[in-house]
């Protein structure tokens, strides 16, 4: 039998706790917790697997891309997510011999949107029964989402007495502990697991079995040992397979490589409150990757501008507002120049913030609005997933302080203009 790489058993590991989940009776909600974001992306990969052809369990994953705004028409949402999937995948089912006729049950004038995904569910598990054993819902609220609400719909939903058949995985970072509440009111129907997967000894593991001895397997081992050591707390063995790969890459005349290991090494020395080594770091990224875009590397401006992103937060995690303020205000033309109007409008919400704190408010308001202009470059269906509406916010704050009521007046409408007339729950949601 060939041995298993240790992602594969990290994989086996998930599928086994997800088995036992599935066997609990009366558990519906697996809170799945954890460590990092690499732990994150192990989970995100099981349930990709288990959506495919390669999974392993008798159960039907669904990943759905439905960010929760409010209880109201959540449900709905998701009802209509389900539909569309199946439409879209019916063809396929076809080819495959697998029965593709199931049809959503007609929704009754005055039933709850929240009983209806419900009734949709029960009756796709029911019409493939004969495939699939459970119906997982993995569901994922969103970064702006009001947690607090999402919950209370969750309890929503739950006291419509699902069936063992149909279940639900909230994936959550063990430091923010989101989905608390529910464990405390959903008792035994919401079971916690901790993942623990150890990925930083996987990722070295994997690292070590790369065969040979070219410098990209040795920048690579390097690279890996470098962030091993990080997570772990070792600034010295990090430095030292950091040095040792800056130096492969030096030699090798790898700008990009060499952009990342200062910017690993920049924010290992944030994390020790080495401000002065931070930036060091962050500005000898930057220099590479503007000779690099000299020479019309393509992927250098991004590399610039990431750089000069990363001194700017690293001045400002000592609240030294002047610095930071500077390197915000550079980072807007160097976003414009990649055509990246998100990191426009963060770099200019930023900018504002930072000559808010420096009570320089007739500069914050000039930064904030221009933030707001850029905002309509983006798509209207895609401006509540960016920072907009923290920029309202911090443009609330500048009104109060230069004592205008008609500001107030103005970030509203100019709010309004960009579609984005809910924000203020998107800020208290994130609060």
């Amino acid at each position: 039998m060939t041995k298993k790489n240790p992602i594969e058993k990290r994989i086996d590991k998930l599928t086994d706790q997800w088995n036992a989940f599935a066997q609990n009776e009366d558990a519906r909600v697996l809170r799945w917790c954890c460590a990092d974001d690499d732990e994150r992306r192990m989970i995100e990969a099981f349930i990709k697997l288990e959506d495919s052809d390669g999974g392993s369990t008798p159960d039907l994953f669904i990943p759905f891309d439905v960010s929760f705004e409010s209880k109201a028409d959540y449900g709905a949402r998701l009802a209509r997510a389900l539909i569309d999937l199946y439409a879209a995948s019916q063809e396929e089912l076809g080819n495959d011999h697998i029965k593709n006729q199931w049809s959503p049950p007609a929704r009754q004038q005055e039933q709850n949107r929240t009983n209806y995904f419900f009734q949709c569910c029960l009756s796709f598990q029911e019409y493939h029964a004969e495939m699939l054993e459970c119906l997982v819902l993995v569901l994922v609220p969103g970064d702006y989402s009001d947690i607090a609400d999402f919950q209370r719909w969750i309890l929503e939903f739950l006291s419509l007495n699902l069936p063992p058949t149909i279940r639900i995985i909230l994936v959550e970072n063990k430091n923010k502990e989101l989905y608390g509440q529910l464990s405390h009111v959903g008792k035994e129907l919401v079971e916690t697991v901790d993942a623990d997967l150890n990925m930083a000894d996987a990722i070295t593991e994997v690292a070590r079995n790369v065969p040979g001895n070219a410098p990209g397997n040795r920048f690579r081992r390097f690279l890996v040992g470098m962030n091993t050591a990080a997570a772990k707390g070792n600034l010295r063995a990090a430095l030292k397979s950091g040095r040792k790969a800056l130096q492969i890459a030096e030699q090798q005349q790898w700008p990009h490589m060499q952009c990342v290991v200062y910017m690993g090494l920049g924010s290992l020395f944030l994390g020790q409150k080495d401000i002065t080594k931070a930036v060091q770091s962050y500005q000898r990224s930057y220099h590479v990757a503007l000779a690099a875009e000299e020479t019309g590397d393509e992927v250098a401006p991004k590399l610039v501008l990431q750089s000069q992103l990363a001194t700017a937060s690293a001045f400002l995690a000592e609240a030294n507002y002047k610095q930071a303020v500077g390197f915000y205000l550079q980072s807007a033309p160097l976003a414009k120049k990649v055509k990246d109007p998100f990191m426009i409008v963060e770099s200019l919400r930023m900018a504002a913030y930072c000559y808010e704190q420096l009570t320089e408010y007739e500069d914050a308001w000039k930064c904030g609005n221009k933030a707001l202009e850029f905002g309509e470059r983006i798509p209207e269906n895609e401006r509540e997933n960016t920072t907009l509406p923290f920029v309202a916010q911090g443009l609330e704050r500048v009104a109060e302080k230069l004592r205008d009521t008609r500001l107030n007046h103005h970030v509203e409408k100019r709010m309004h203009e960009l579609a984005l007339q809910q924000w203020r729950e998107t800020v208290e949601g994130v609060a």
